[in-house]
């Protein structure tokens, strides 16, 4: 009895999900687009701590208010 809710388990989240994406990943045309470009973690650093910064600001001047 643990057996077969242990294999009907298995089968239901592993295999059977496994087995239908390779047949209809068959079928499926890939899009081929380029890559979009990669930041350098400095230049998304810079990013982030700009939107810090405004957010930080607009916190600030809310409690100002």
């Amino acid at each position: 009895m643990i057996g077969g809710l242990i294999t009907s388990t298995i089968l239901t989240l592993e295999i059977v999900p496994a087995i239908y994406s390779l047949w209809r990943g068959r079928e499926v045309e890939w899009v081929k687009e380029p890559k979009p470009p990669r930041k350098k973690w400095e230049e998304m650093s810079a990013q982030f701590m700009e939107l810090e910064r405004k957010e930080h600001q607009a916190q600030s001047s809310d409690i100002n208010a």
